[in-house]
């Protein structure tokens, strides 16, 4: 059984999100986690432009700085939290019915299926997505891509934060030198 929602914050457990309509045609949007199924009384832009604004920014600037890391890129990935591991990808544009929009972190495997794919999560849930095995791959490189970079950044700002602490073992306290 679905759950429905009114709200929904986009977290590790979500594997994929995509558009559904209801009998009055309204658009909702279909949430799959890791263990459960949601409804949420949402458009899939609505629901998207609502986490990028908890994360402290707007969608256009999560996708501005996907650009800025993926030159030349289109349909680009939307990295949510980098701390929480949390990127998306868009399987079409995003202004299409159809476009589903996965995480990176929750994929198993990638099956070609006809000219379409197979998407098999780490718990083993399938997913058949109207997208070639190529153009997926592609897609999902791009997300693992923009994670990844955004992930190196900070650990390269925690090792520079890092270089001028002083430890002192007897305290057990980090600290900068006077």
């Amino acid at each position: 059984m679905k759950v429905v929602k009114d709200e929904y914050l986009i977290s590790r457990e979500t594997q994929l999100i995509y558009a559904v309509y209801d009998e009055c045609g309204n658009e909702n949007t279909l949430v799959l986690e890791q263990y459960r199924k949601l409804k949420v009384l949402k458009s899939v832009k609505e629901l998207l432009e609502d986490n990028c604004e908890f994360h402290g920014c707007t969608l256009e600037g999560k996708f501005g700085a996907a650009k800025t890391v993926l030159k030349g890129k289109r349909m680009l990935p939307l990295c949510l939290s980098a701390t929480f591991r949390i990127c998306l990808f868009p399987t079409h544009s995003a202004e299409k019915s159809e476009c589903m929009w996965i995480s990176v972190n929750h994929i198993r495997d990638i099956i070609p299926y006809k000219d379409k794919s197979i998407v098999v999560f780490e718990n083993y849930d399938r997913v058949v997505v109207p997208v070639s095995y190529d153009v997926l791959t592609m897609k999902k490189a791009f997300a693992s891509d923009l994670l990844n970079t955004y992930i190196n950044n900070q650990d390269k700002l925690e090792n520079t934060l890092n270089l001028g602490r002083i430890s002192d073992p007897i305290s057990g306290i980090d600290r900068l030198p006077s």
